[in-house]
C-alpha cells in the first residue's frame, strides 16, 4: 500500500490524506481517507501554510505516513520553467515549475506575505519530500467524472437533457466535456484512448464575452467602464471576459447593472426585498476587510431568484442563465462532446431549478441549424462536489505508477515483467 496527499484549491483548500491500495485505483474500495479538512483561502498566506496546519491537524503524528505522492488541482493554467502553457505537467524539473492562480485575487488580499499568485513545486517537494505534481482544477475534475462514471453511482449526477439517439452503451467512448462556473468559468475537455482518459484543459473562460442582444451589449458596455475605472490609464482593456459573466462575481455585476438601470429609469419601482437588503448591508460592510464573508451575494441573488421574492433578481438571473447556456452550446459546438457535457462548479447545484427552466437551454440550444446536433448532446449537472478532489486521486495514482513504469523499463526487458 501507498500513501497519497491530495488537494483541490478554490475559495477553500480541501485536502485529503489517503492510503490507496496495491492495484490501480478504480473505486472508492481501493482507497481509504484516512484524514480530510477544508480551509479557507482567506485565512492562510500561502499552500505550505495551509500543509503545515493540516500536518498538525492530522490524527497521529503526520511524518509517520511516508508521503509518496502529492497532486493538487489549482484553478489556472500550468506551466513548465519556459512558462509554456500545457494542459498538465509531470514535474521533473522542479526548480522553476509553478502554476499562477488566476481568480484567487479577486477575494484574498495582496499584502508582500501573500504567496498565492504563484504556487512553486520545488517548495512543496521540500515541504513534503515527495513527487508533487499540479494539474489545472477542470482537468481534475474530468479526470474525477471519469471515475464516478465508473462507479456508476446516479447520485452524482443529474440530467438536464436526455439522450435522444440509441447508442446509449457507446457514449462513453465518445468525447466528453466539462463546464463549471464558480469564482471563474472552467472549460476542459476528455477523450478516451485505449480506453485511458486524455484530458484538454483550457482557459476558455477568459475568451471575449459577445453580446447576442441590446441588453447583453449595455452590460458590456457597463462592465467596460466599470473596469476602466479601475485600470491604469496607461494599461486600458476593452477586453471582457466571457467569465465576468458567468460566475459568481458576474452574478454581481448584473444585479449591479439592472439596479443601475432601475435607479435611473422613472417607470423602474422595483425595490429589493427586506431580507435581501440586509444580506446586501452586511456584505457591503465586510469588504476589504481580511476576513472570510458572512453572505456571498451571489448566492442572496439566486435564492431571492428562486423563490420568486425580487424582481430585479429573477431578471439578474435569467440574464446569467442565458449568457451561461449560449457559452455551453459554444462549448459543445467546439467539442461535440456525444459521450455528455457535464456542468461542474459550485453554482449549478444550488441552481437547479432555475436551470431546468426554458431560459438556460433556449440559450443553449439557439445555435441556427445546428440546433439539431446540440439536441443530441446528453447534459448533466454534476452533484458530487468532491469530484476534484477525486481527480486528483486519481491522477496522482496514475502519475506514480507510470513513474514506476518508467523505472522498471529502465531496469531492462525483464523488469517489464513486474
Amino acid at each position: 500500500m501507498s500513501f497519497l496527499l491530495v488537494g483541490d484549491i478554490g475559495r477553500k483548500v480541501n485536502l485529503s490524506l489517503l492510503e490507496a491500495q496495491e492495484k490501480n485505483i478504480r473505486s472508492v474500495d481501493d482507497f481509504r481517507v484516512i484524514y480530510n479538512n477544508s480551509y479557507p483561502i482567506q485565512s492562510y498566506f500561502s499552500l505550505q501554510a495551509i500543509i503545515n496546519k493540516f500536518k498538525k491537524d492530522t490524527p497521529h503524528n503526520f511524518n509517520d505516513y511516508q508521503i509518496e505522492k502529492a497532486c493538487f488541482a489549482v484553478p489556472g493554467p500550468i506551466s513548465n520553467n519556459k512558462k509554456a502553457h500545457l494542459n498538465h505537467v509531470s514535474i521533473t524539473n522542479y526548480a522553476n515549475l509553478f502554476t499562477k492562480l488566476t481568480n484567487l485575487n479577486l477575494f484574498i488580499d495582496s499584502t508582500p506575505k501573500n504567496k498565492w499568485k504563484e504556487i512553486n513545486a520545488h517548495v512543496l517537494q521540500k515541504e513534503l519530500d515527495c513527487q508533487i505534481s499540479l494539474i489545472n482544477d477542470f482537468e481534475a475534475i474530468c479526470y474525477g467524472i471519469n471515475f464516478l462514471l465508473d462507479s456508476e453511482n446516479s447520485k452524482d449526477f443529474y440530467p438536464l437533457q436526455e439522450i435522444k439517439h440509441k447508442e446509449k452503451e457507446n457514449q462513453r467512448a465518445n468525447c466528453i466535456a466539462v463546464i463549471g462556473s464558480g469564482t471563474g468559468l472552467g472549460e476542459a475537455f476528455m477523450i478516451k484512448q485505449n480506453n485511458q482518459p486524455q484530458v484538454c484543459a483550457s482557459e476558455g473562460g477568459h475568451a471575449d464575452f459577445a453580446p447576442r442582444s441590446q441588453q447583453e451589449y449595455d452590460l458590456y458596455q457597463y462592465l467596460l467602464d466599470k473596469q476602466k475605472k479601475e485600470q491604469n490609464e496607461n494599461n486600458i482593456s476593452h477586453h471582457i471576459s466571457v467569465e465576468r459573466i458567468i460566475s459568481g462575481h458576474g452574478i454581481v455585476d448584473i444585479y449591479e447593472f439592472l439596479l443601475q438601470q432601475c435607479q435611473n429609469s422613472s417607470e423602474c419601482s422595483a425595490m429589493p426585498e427586506d431580507g435581501f437588503k440586509r444580506d446586501l448591508s452586511t456584505y457591503k460592510k465586510e469588504q476589504g476587510k481580511n476576513i472570510p464573508n458572512t453572505v456571498d451575494p451571489a448566492v442572496a441573488i439566486a435564492k431571492q431568484a428562486l423563490f420568486n421574492r425580487d424582481e430585479l433578481c429573477q431578471d439578474a438571473m435569467n440574464i446569467f442563465l442565458s449568457a451561461f447556456g449560449a457559452e455551453v452550446g459554444n462549448f459543445a459546438l467546439k467539442t461535440l462532446p456525444y459521450g455528455g457535457l457535464y456542468i461542474a462548479g459550485g453554482i449549478a447545484p444550488k441552481i437547479l431549478p432555475l436551470l431546468e427552466k426554458q431560459v438556460f437551454l433556449s440559450a443553449f440550444k439557439d445555435k441556427g441549424r445546428m440546433r439539431r446536433l446540440l439536441e443530441q448532446i446528453p447534459i448533466f449537472v454534476v452533484l458530487n462536489q468532491d469530484v476534484g478532489i477525486i481527480g486528483a486521486i486519481f491522477y496522482a495514482d496514475r502519475f506514480m505508477r507510470e513513474q514506476v513504469a518508467q523505472i522498471s523499463y529502465a531496469g531492462g526487458e525483464g523488469a517489464l515483467l513486474l
